[in-house]
């Protein structure tokens, strides 16, 4: 029986792509926006209200969102923010019912 032996090249090439594959796994998930806070940390009158309202993580238009409504405020360096509405972080890309222009 014929003995399998790996190359040095061929080794570091296998390798290459196992790390390639794996740090694409991790940028395609990370792409997919973060959700502030989830459904676990809040409480059940707290996903109530923002069921009520239609809440959603992320709006189907970049021209309402949290990040640009008047209830929103945001915090420096975070997708998650603060809404006068809702209690509980609230992400800048989500959208409710209760989206008020600012300006």
């Amino acid at each position: 029986m014929k003995e399998a032996t790996l190359s040095r090249r061929t080794f570091l090439k296998r390798t290459a792509a196992g790390v390639g594959a794996t740090s694409a796994v991790v940028l395609i998930s990370a792409c997919s926006g973060p959700e502030c806070g989830g459904a676990d940390n809040l409480s059940r009158g707290e996903l109530s209200v923002r069921k009520s309202v239609n809440y959603t993580e992320k709006s189907a238009s970049a021209d309402t969102s949290c990040s640009n409504c008047a209830m929103f405020g945001s915090v420096e360096g975070q997708h998650c923010g603060n809404c006068e509405f809702l209690t509980g972080p609230v992400n800048q890309l989500g959208l409710c019912d209760n989206w008020s222009e600012t300006g």
